[in-house]
């Protein structure tokens, strides 16, 4: 996945956030700056004068999820080591006691998703 293509997804997702949950009235151009409009409509193979960020949202969303267009180059992601951030959350409130360890870089499941580890951690 190119800088890019992250940077695109990251923005549709945002705007969609943000026109969800944050600010009814969509006042968008506050703070998406040409630069970042333009890659959006780029990646959302949309070129309509007064097109609803929303509606160019979706569709950069629907062309990464297909890899069509802008993503179609676009790689598999490949996650980083990390510590899973529900169980974390859940050992600090205390409502866990298990012994969380890092999970390996690109490790696709979860190493605590299974019937001993949920056994393990009740």
């Amino acid at each position: 996945m190119t800088k890019s293509q992250e940077r695109a997804i990251t923005l549709a997702l945002n705007i969609l956030h943000v026109g969800f949950f944050e600010c009814p009235r969509q006042d968008y151009q506050y703070f998406i700056d040409n630069d970042e409009w333009a890659l959006l409509m780029s990646a959302a193979g949309v070129n309509t004068v007064g097109a609803a960020p929303q509606e160019v949202a979706v569709v950069v969303l629907r062309n990464a999820v297909a890899r069509e267009g802008f993503f179609s180059n676009m790689r598999p992601f490949e996650p980083p080591a990390h510590y899973c951030s529900f169980l974390r959350e859940k050992i600090e409130a205390g409502k866990q006691t298990i012994s969380l360890e890092r999970c390996a870089a690109g490790q696709a499941r979860c190493p605590y998703a299974t019937f001993e580890g949920i056994k393990k951690s009740e």
